[in-house]
């Protein structure tokens, strides 16, 4: 595995109030945070580069306030009229008793 290394005054992490350890967590998730948010990365390997669970990694994005999905509004509507036009033959979802069921040519 790569080992990156940063040099940094000792007075920086003191300032900081954080261990080096703690300040490489933090760096790690924020580098996986803005590299997810700018598209470059999906949650699963933006958890890795955080050394969060997905789960867990979906949370820090929730709390930082970075939309989850990737999908553009655009890219949403596009998918449901398309689930729509699907669901019109059958072939994709059926309504049954007020709930539905998802059908996958999978």
């Amino acid at each position: 595995m790569p080992v990156i290394t940063f040099e940094f005054e000792p007075e920086i992490l003191s300032a900081l109030r954080k261990s080096p350890a703690e300040f490489t967590r933090e760096m790690r998730i924020n580098a996986a945070v803005q590299w997810y948010a700018e598209g470059l990365v999906s949650q699963g390997k933006g958890a890795k580069i955080a050394g969060l669970t997905r789960v867990e990694f979906i949370q820090e994005l929730s709390r930082r306030k970075v939309p989850v999905s990737q999908e553009t509004e655009e890219q949403i509507e596009t998918g449901m009229a398309r689930v729509g036009q699907e669901n019109a033959d059958g072939s994709l979802c059926s309504s049954m008793a007020g709930s539905y069921v998802f059908h996958s040519g999978f």
